[in-house]
């Protein structure tokens, strides 16, 4: 994603230590972004996926959440890459 906006690494990972300050800069982003793209001839979607990527025994990792696993009734903390196209 970091390529995408052509921005660093370490520049987004900053913007994601804050999510709730910078929600609505990401979001005017990623409309920019789809109106770039989009034109009556060619409607588009904007689709967001975020994946969980579990990571339950690592203990120093950055930006490392937690996440409710369903199947074993806990919280776990994991990984959650959000892929847009």
């Amino acid at each position: 994603m970091s390529k995408e906006i052509n921005i660093s690494k370490k520049q987004l990972c900053k913007i994601y230590k804050k999510p709730v300050d910078n929600a609505e800069k990401i979001k005017l982003l990623l409309m920019k972004m789809v109106k770039t793209q989009y034109s009556k001839s060619n409607p588009s979607v904007l689709i967001l996926d975020p994946t969980v990527i579990r990571k339950w025994f690592a203990k120093n990792i950055e930006n490392i959440a937690y996440d409710y696993d369903g199947i074993i009734n806990k919280s776990k903390r994991c990984l959650v890459p959000v892929v847009s196209a």
